[in-house]
């Protein structure tokens, strides 16, 4: 599995490759679907993307006609996400886009499910991301946050 982003001085680019399509169990992703009820979902928000990992992982959970929207802060990623998104033959249901996770360029309560992984432990105020994420999340709707500890465990 090969990480062509490994080099470059980017907050998570040494886990960008292809090693990281592996992270997630895909029958824990589909029984996750399951229980939030992603049947349900049409339209997806992913905050703070990179190159499209999450919610790429999270299609084989979402009904067949959903549309996603990715968007980083960063073009160079937008610019893999959308090169991804062709290779595997989902960009037409998979569009990418420049903005900022604080000031989501979105109408409120737009999106079925708004999510992201591994956003909030790199941006600076945590809790505005999290506000803007629901503030474009419909009413009903789902901010899901798949998100890693950056403290130790007590244990250790």
């Amino acid at each position: 599995m090969a990480n062509e982003f490994r080099e470059l001085d980017a907050h998570s680019a040494e886990y960008f490759g292809d090693t990281r399509d592996y992270w997630w169990n895909p029958d824990y992703i589909e029984l996750t679907g399951r229980r939030l009820g992603f049947d349900q979902v049409r339209n997806v928000l992913d905050v703070g993307c990179g190159i499209g990992h999450w919610a790429q992982t999270l299609e084989r959970a979402l009904p067949s006609q959903t549309t996603v929207i990715g968007v980083d802060r960063d073009p160079f990623w937008i610019g893999k996400a959308t090169e991804r998104a062709k290779a595997r033959e989902i960009s037409h249901r998979f569009q990418y886009r420049a903005s900022d996770a604080q000031a989501l360029p979105f109408a409120d309560a737009t999106f079925d499910l708004v999510t992201c992984q591994t956003l909030l432990i790199h941006v600076a105020d945590p809790a505005a991301v999290i506000a803007e994420m629901a503030r474009v999340t419909r009413p009903g709707g789902l901010v899901l946050a798949a998100e890693q500890t950056t403290s130790r465990p007590a244990w250790s």
